[in-house]
């Protein structure tokens, strides 16, 4: 059977349009033949007479009938060569004004009822052909917009009615997804917040065997591919070509949809291979817009449930950071009750907090006249007020000098809700300020604890020398220790290290991991900070020496130091919030201390020119080097060296 009788067999009203018009015009010769519109044209039944040929869409631009004779080239393409005419008539056929094909019939002066008739109703079979294929379009569209919202409300049905979500809701979500794709199996994954490793929470139709295996973590892989700008909005589909392990048991394809939470990926939802009546198929694109708009609801349940799980970590940790605080807290309410205390205020009064919950504080404070005083006047008019080593008696009878903070609180509206008294047993502060000194330079502890100004935030610009070492290749080396070695190695190293600071007049600004930030010259000054930072570095090389032939026989690889010092105007003074600050320095020139450091080979001290004209030590055992580029400085900088053989 030949194509024409083949579609006219299938019912293409085109095909029996354009053959019933042939028929009519017989003898005569009539011809169709479409070059554009090809979808339309081939659903109305006529792709037999579809022509890419270049030929017909030169002449597409003719909206109006025209007559050639038997050479023109559109005729070459309808005609056998048997035909006797030699005119011929060519009628556009047109589609919202625009020449789509030909009709093409011998030339008899004027279009002919019928052929006039026919180019009708071609062009109204087209028209509808198109309008129908609309139709279907949109209600293809409406039927996934349905389904999808449809699949949204069994979500968050499922969703809604779990008090928690458990590998149980993850299996019934899952269920869920994969009937609506048609998928064939299917498994969600979700990370380990602890290591950072994801593994299947959830699976369905995925045997023992092809479930993945090893470690997954977003640093490699599918996850990794996920975490992409290309793919971590949309989610993607792929396929055995792109060789991913965890997709390995897919046949077809396989779509993937990353579960995101505070914009890091915390999990996905994988559907492998999609199942029809006629076997296994390829996903496309909307079932991956379908999955990923489901997923999405997932991923804001997940973040809700973590921020609902941070708030509860927050309120507990605000519990335990009260009752860890050495200030003694209590709270009481607008009748002088008390609702609160903490651990402090329970050892600083000798109460428990069973005993003297919702007692008056006249109860409570019955040995401590001047405290009860203070009180009642502050009920009469609210204010802060702190009174500085007052005498207490606790309820064992004994004495202890406190520094007493009073502070009333008010409700949203403005009304006075009671006071916070805070106790600072002062009994603890000569211990505290022994710790603290393990902790920060006790230059620093002495100046912070004897000027009442050094705790306000702020600085002043002064001269100042720094030093910065730091070990050359110890993470490297740590890879190859267990934790306690390398604290112990650590540990080893800043013993040494820090009393030569100490005893060379230095102060140590901080420990940043196997880093020293050295200063000389804060807070007091003197003459001979730069000498006292250079003996410093060259003793820590010496001291080093010493360290590596210890640790050495105990099996350590040797540690090696690179050391840089500048010297300059700098800002030093409190830096950081009312609430925690570090005395501290910053400023360019502490910046340019740290660069030299780091352009320091092992073994090596570099010294910028400010401090290599300063020094009053011998200067022949440096020796300039080639200036260097660092960054946030437009200019090379000059250097001096000391490596170990001119030490």
């Amino acid at each position: 059977m030949s194509p024409e009788r083949d579609e006219i067999g299938r019912g293409h009203e085109l095909v029996r349009l354009i053959e019933q018009g042939k028929q009519q015009a017989a003898p005569g010769f009539l011809e169709v033949m479409f070059f554009a519109a090809k979808t339309v044209v081939a659903s109305a039944g006529g792709s037999s007479r579809f022509s890419d040929d270049p030929v017909l869409v030169d002449f597409s631009t003719e909206t109006r009938p025209f007559e050639v004779d038997s050479l023109h080239p559109i005729i070459s393409q309808v005609v056998s060569g048997e035909e006797s005419a030699d005119k011929f008539q060519v009628f556009p056929i047109l589609l919202d004004g625009t020449s789509v094909g030909f009709l093409i019939a011998e030339s008899l002066g004027l279009l002919s009822a019928l052929n006039q008739r026919l180019l009708s109703d071609i062009e109204t079979t087209l028209l509808r052909s198109r309008h129908q294929k609309l139709l279907a379009r949109t209600s293809s569209q409406l039927r996934y917009k349905t389904l999808e919202v449809e699949s949204l409300i069994d979500i968050m049905s499922i969703l809604d009615q779990s008090p928690s979500i458990t590998s149980e809701t993850y299996t019934t979500l899952l269920f869920t997804i994969i009937s609506v794709l048609n998928a064939s199996k299917g498994m969600i994954l979700f990370r380990d917040p602890s290591s950072g490793v994801f593994s299947p929470i959830s699976a369905l139709n995925i045997s023992e065997e092809e479930m993945p295996k090893g470690l997954f973590t977003s640093k490699r892989g599918l996850l990794k591919a996920l975490t992409n700008d290309e793919y971590r909005h949309t989610g993607a589909i792929f396929g055995p070509e792109d060789g991913y392990s965890l997709l390995s048991s897919a046949t077809e394809n396989s779509i993937v949809c990353p579960i995101i939470d505070h914009d890091e990926l915390v999990g996905c939802v994988i559907a492998i291979d999609k199942e029809t009546r006629n076997g296994l198929m390829r996903f496309n694109i909307r079932d991956l817009r379908l999955c990923h708009s489901l997923t999405k609801k997932i991923s804001l349940v997940h973040r809700n449930i973590s921020l609902f799980d941070s708030l509860n970590k927050s309120s507990k940790l605000v519990d335990s950071i009260m009752s860890s605080v050495t200030t003694g807290l209590i709270k009481l309410n607008q009748l002088g009750e008390i609702e609160y205390l903490n651990s402090a205020a329970e050892s600083i009064l000798g109460v428990s907090q069973s005993e003297v919950r919702d007692q008056h504080y006249l109860m409570v404070f019955d040995q401590n006249n001047e405290l009860i005083s203070l009180l009642e006047d502050l009920e009469t008019g609210p204010q802060q007020l702190f009174v500085e080593n007052a005498m207490i008696i606790d309820r064992g009878g004994i004495s202890r000098n406190v520094n007493m903070t009073f502070a009333p609180v008010y409700t949203e509206s403005r009304h006075l809700d009671g006071f916070v008294i805070s106790f600072e047993d002062l009994s603890a502060l000569s211990k505290i300020t022994a710790t603290f000194k393990r902790y920060v330079s006790k230059d620093i502890v002495d100046t912070v604890l004897n000027d009442s100004e050094s705790f306000e935030m702020g600085g002043k610009q002064q001269e100042v020398c720094i030093l910065f070492s730091d070990l050359r290749g110890f993470t490297r080396m740590s890879e190859k220790m267990t934790p306690p070695q390398i604290v112990y190695v650590l540990n080893q190293y800043f013993e040494v290290m820090i009393d030569l600071v100490f005893q060379h007049g230095g102060v140590l600004d901080k420990i940043i991991g196997d880093e020293l930030m050295v200063l000389y010259g804060v807070p007091s000054k003197s003459s001979c900070d730069i000498d006292n930072a250079i003996a410093t570095s060259m003793k820590m090389f010496e001291v080093l020496e010493q360290l590596n032939q210890k640790i050495e026989l105990e099996g350590f690889e040797r540690l090696e130091m690179g050391i840089g010092i500048n010297f300059g105007e700098v800002v030093s003074g409190n830096i950081g919030s009312t609430r925690q600050m570090n005395y501290t320095v910053i400023g360019d020139e502490v910046n340019l201390a740290s660069r030299l450091c780091s352009n320091a080979l092992a073994g090596e001290l570099l010294i910028s020119r400010s401090v290599y004209e300063r020094m009053s030590c011998e200067r022949s055992r440096f020796t300039e080097k080639t200036p260097i580029k660092v960054k946030g400085k437009s200019l090379p900088i000059d250097i001096w060296s000391c490596t170990q053989s001119q030490r």
